[in-house]
């Protein structure tokens, strides 16, 4: 916490009283009304008054409507600690609050490699996981911070947070987004200011990608607080943390095995005399009413005694009589205090004594609660009146000079003279609690004033009242409280203290460095391309988008942009509402500052195109986003593209016509685009297009399209009929490091021994480059028309795609699509370096795609609205290959592989045999003959590795890797699973065991998508 201007005090003057003149704010808010808790919604706005009262009123609103019941009511039906769905919530989405650390604030652990969203769903609604995770914030500033506080003897406001990532990738990553979304906005919004630093440990490298979609959720304060630790994080974090609360899975002595682990106990000051009220705290009570050290004396009213609640001790036995006050000092226990009991004794003075030369110990319940609190001899008496509270302060001042006290309303406006060297100023917070011991019943009453609290209790209560005053010593003190029914606070004011005395943020701890994240590789070249820079750009699908907002943009941008793609190819259709998304693309572009490309891909399977109208409508898009600084620049011209339109004539004698006249020479866009159509015609036939064509976009080069199931059954004959000297290469290693030769093979044959004859015989398909020939071919024509119309000595651009899979299954009543294309033995791999192969030859590649559901070769995650697709899309995350497509990317830009820093591993399958039969009433896709019923890998590791994949506990195989990257696979059967482990040196060094997937023997439809999941080694 720090200090602040005599102008923000003002400000926080201003703030509460116009929030209590509009009626935002009221004393009994459970919100709070102290200082702490309104300076945390100025420092969030910057002390701007007007947007810190907005701010605290949208909390207000949401405190009192969330979840249709508001949060007090919430709070009530759920307890935090304790509520029946915990440990199952814990499992899945561990989470927890677990001591403090050498500063005092409060861990916050969340472990998300144990993230399993599916799982919990079955034990647990996902309406009432949301509901905990509101009370678990609430819980934070209701009841753990204000417990931190009580312990450490000073202000604590913050909490401490524990990212662990072992385990944690990008399929999980998209489980929980949304969820984890939804909390930054409840934690920013409704709880800001409450995170004081947060530690990421055994950051995957996806993280890259993960932090690049979740950086928009926070502000840059937020960002400022973030640390990624290294391989010592445990040194580090043993640094910060004392070894006994910190758990012994980040490096700790910590286990909290009589609570059910570390995860589950709820450790913390927090818990010091909390019963709760979930399903636990019958048992508690029943407990403690069996408790033979509790003694339960009745209140002697008449003689004004009060019991001390320890067995053993009369009245007044070893207590000190003030000689100057000439009575005894007391304690209170209101623990067994009956509420007309209490009623009639708070109308005298009772004090509690600390001696600072000898510890006095208070016993309640046979527990300690009290101790010396001072180093500098200070005595402390505090009075309790009815409708009124005074403090009195006893000092050792100078020769042992006692300072007078005075009530409050008097020491607020009077100094008293010490005698001695005045001290810093200090807000003194008088606390009335009735505390209980940990695992104890707490039916005290509290009283301020004449309003009574209570019983009973959610947990121990505490009631503020604030009252500014001074404090005199000779020396410096400390704030410390009273662990007492009546305590005391010494709190900093808010007036700028002494600087010795100012509390300032820790500083960073030497081993802990601000977040660094390496950017995604590019090539050197930047701003318009002149032919030297490579891009990468993804399909997107605006069609797809229909519930997008600008923030969702921004997401897929910052996902994409950290996976190697340098810009988005918008296929837009001829839907009213796409303009408005593809509007939205661009603003999130150009915020988002990555320097983030798009362009149009028009598809003009959606848009009409038989008359010149039809042409302006294309036009007048094109020119709406020709300008925009993110828009792809070829040539110094807008790159335009197309899905199809090979047909269009636009009202003209023919489809070259058509686009000549119509688009790109038409005086709207004349010299203005670059124009790069994806035409489906013999590309011997681009000569007829040669006024049209700046270049050519090769879509169908991403799969092997011309194998088909009697295509394959030829290629298998004539496979057969070969001499049996020829072998089939599979390339399986890639940058491999080292002498591999016989390593080489002895892969080749173990991969080669997972494949039928029929796949054997198509391996010279996958990935092939013939598409890419022919296309380029056709392209050679253009050259000399390409000079003479603009005067440019440069080849016509060429796109390659570049595709992992691809799989459609709508029936005659929908799209009538349903056939697969040969996906199988590594796709995207072995196509990614056929082209990475032959560089110099591509322009541009673009992946297919990003969000296409319906055709299942989406790589990024699954959003947006999906076209009826949910029944081969739905579970089935491609996200792994995001990390991938970065490798190959980077590779493809820079014309050299990037050297392997993380072992990784990379696993797919489909969910069901090819032999399954089901009531599907779409049936099995045309040339569904050609999969293989196997999971495929991809691993990249550091140094010569022992790479193990298994499906079963019975099924596996183990496989010596070179450093490298190596493409594997292994047969699967009806109930398999997938596992891949890397080990060296007797260490597993990456595990990778997707919970949520099974290869299913009796599916209910016929999916034939691929299951995607990946695991990397901890940073």
């Amino acid at each position: 916490m720090t200090g602040h201007s005599a102008s923000h005090d003002e400000i926080l003057k201003r703030f509460r009283e116009e929030l209590y003149a509009e009626g935002v704010l009221h004393d009994e808010d459970s919100i709070g009304t102290d200082d702490e808790t309104l300076l945390r919604f100025l420092r969030a706005r910057k002390f701007d008054l007007a947007q810190s009262e907005k701010m605290f009123a949208d909390c207000q609103h949401w405190r009192k409507t969330v979840e249709g019941m508001g949060i007090d009511e919430l709070y009530k039906r759920i307890d935090p600690f304790d509520y029946p769905e915990r440990e199952a919530v814990f499992d899945c989405w561990p989470m927890w609050f677990h001591k403090t650390d050498k500063q005092g604030r409060p861990l916050n652990i969340h472990f998300f490699g144990g993230m399993d969203l599916p799982k919990l769903y079955k034990s647990c609604t996902p309406e009432r996981h949301w509901q905990t995770v509101i009370v678990n914030a609430e819980s934070l500033t209701r009841e753990v911070l204000p417990a931190a506080t009580r312990a450490a003897g000073n202000p604590i406001g913050t909490t401490f947070v524990i990212v662990d990532l072992q385990g944690f990738g990008l399929s999980a990553f998209w489980q929980m987004k949304a969820l984890a979304r939804m909390a930054f906005q409840i934690s920013q919004d409704y709880y800001p200011e409450t995170m004081g630093q947060l530690a990421i440990v055994n950051a995957p490298s996806t993280f890259t990608m993960i932090w690049s979609i979740m950086r928009p959720w926070m502000s840059k304060e937020t960002v400022a607080k973030v640390d990624v630790l290294g391989s010592n994080y445990k040194s580090v974090l043993l640094d910060l943390v004392d070894a006994e609360n910190l758990p012994a899975s980040l490096g700790g002595n910590c286990t909290c095995v009589e609570d059910g682990g570390c995860h589950l106990s709820g450790a913390g000051p927090w818990q010091d005399g909390r019963v709760g009220w979930g399903p636990k705290a019958a048992a508690r009570r029943a407990e403690s009413d069996s408790d033979s050290d509790i003694v339960k004396e009745k209140l002697n009213v008449q003689s004004q005694q009060v019991p001390l609640g320890r067995s053993g001790i009369e009245h007044g036995e070893d207590e000190k009589v003030d000689p100057e006050e000439g009575d005894s000092l007391r304690a209170v226990d209101c623990l067994h205090c009956e509420p007309e009991d209490l009623t009639k004794v708070v109308g005298r003075e009772t004090r509690y004594r600390l001696d600072g030369d000898a510890i006095q110990h208070y016993r309640r319940c046979g527990q300690l609660v009290g101790e010396q609190l001072l180093d500098t001899g200070h005595m402390i008496q505090a009075a309790l009146g009815t409708g009124e509270a005074r403090l009195r302060f006893l000092g050792e001042v100078g020769k042992a000079r006692r300072l007078r006290g005075t009530p409050l309303g008097e020491m607020m406006s009077n100094k008293a003279d010490s005698g001695g060297e005045v001290g810093h100023e200090v807000r003194v917070v008088l606390t009335l609690a009735c505390l209980a011991q940990r695992g104890k019943p707490n039916n005290a009453v509290l009283l301020l004033g004449k309003r009574q609290v209570g019983p009973p209790y959610p947990s121990a209560l505490f009631l503020f009242a604030q009252f500014p005053t001074t404090l005199y010593c000779v020396k410096q003190p400390q704030p410390h409280q009273l662990l007492l029914r009546l305590q005391v606070l010494l709190q900093p004011r808010r007036h700028p203290p002494p600087q010795h005395l100012q509390l300032l943020p820790p500083p960073l701890h030497p081993n802990l460095s601000p977040l660094h994240l390496p950017p995604a590789p590019v090539s050197a070249a930047r701003g318009d391309n002149d032919g030297s820079r490579k891009y990468v750009v993804a399909h997107h699908m605006v069609g797809n988008t229909f519930p997008y907002k600008l923030e969702d943009w921004a997401e897929d941008i910052s996902l994409a942009h950290a996976a190697g793609i340098d810009g988005f190819a918008l296929n837009m259709g001829r839907d009213d509402w796409q303009p408005a998304r593809v509007a939205d693309a661009y603003e999130a572009a150009k915020q988002s500052g990555l320097d983030f490309k798009l362009f149009l891909s028009l598809d003009m399977s959606s848009f009409p195109c038989d008359s010149p109208d039809d042409a302006q409508t294309l036009r007048n898009i094109v020119n709406s986003h020709a300008t925009h600084p993110n828009h792809l620049k070829y040539n110094s011209k807008a790159f335009v593209s197309t899905f199809a339109g090979e047909n269009c004539n636009f009202g003209q004698g023919s489809a070259s016509e058509g686009w000549e006249t119509q688009f790109t020479k038409h005086p709207d866009l004349a010299g203005k685009i670059y124009f790069v159509p994806a035409f489906f015609i013999d590309p011997a036939t681009f000569k007829d297009f040669a006024d049209v064509m700046d270049g050519d976009f090769s879509w169908n080069s991403g799969w092997p399209v011309e194998v088909t199931t009697p295509f394959a059954q030829t290629q298998l004959e004539q496979q057969t009929n070969k001499e049996s000297s020829s072998r089939t290469v599979l390339g399986v290693l890639t940058n491999a490091v080292g002498a591999v030769g016989d390593l080489e093979q002895k892969l080749e044959a173990a991969v080669a021994g997972v494949l039928s004859k029929l796949q054997l015989a198509l391996t010279k398909f996958i990935g092939t480059r013939d598409m890419d020939e022919e296309h380029l071919n056709g392209l050679a024509q253009l050259h000399s028309t390409l000079q003479k119309r603009d005067g440019e000595a440069d080849k016509p651009a060429y796109m390659g795609a570049v595709s992992p899979w691809f799989f459609t299954h709508y029936g005659p009543d929908s799209f009538n699509k349903n056939f697969v294309f040969l996906s199988d033995q590594h796709l995207y791999s072995k196509r990614w370096e056929s082209i990475i192969s032959s560089r110099d030859q591509y322009d541009i590649v673009q992946v297919l795609t990003w969000n296409d559901y319906g055709e299942s070769h989406y790589i990024g995650p699954i959003k947006g609205a999906q076209p009826n697709s949910e029944a081969w899309t739905d579970g089935m995350n491609h996200t792994a290959w995001l990390e991938l497509t970065q490798y190959y990317a980077t590779a493809f830009k820079t014309g050299q592989f990037p050297d392997i820093k993380t072992d990784k591993i990379f696993m797919w399958s489909r969910p069901h045999s090819t032999k399954a039969q089901t009531s599907d009433p779409v049936p099995q896709p045309s040339n569904f003959e050609l999969f293989e019923d196997a999971v495929w890998a991809v691993v990249m590791t550091t140094e010569p590795s022992t790479v193990t994949l298994a499906t079963s506990d019975t099924t596996s195989k183990s496989f010596e890797v070179p450093a490298g990257v190596t493409k594997l696979a292994i047969p699967i059967t009806p109930g398999g699973t997938m596992k891949g482990t890397i080990q060296r040196r007797g260490q597993t060094i990456v595990e990778l065991n997707p919970k949520d997937f099974t290869f299913q023997g009796s599916p209910k439809a016929y999916n034939f998508n691929a299951f995607v999941a990946s695991a990397s080694a901890a940073s």
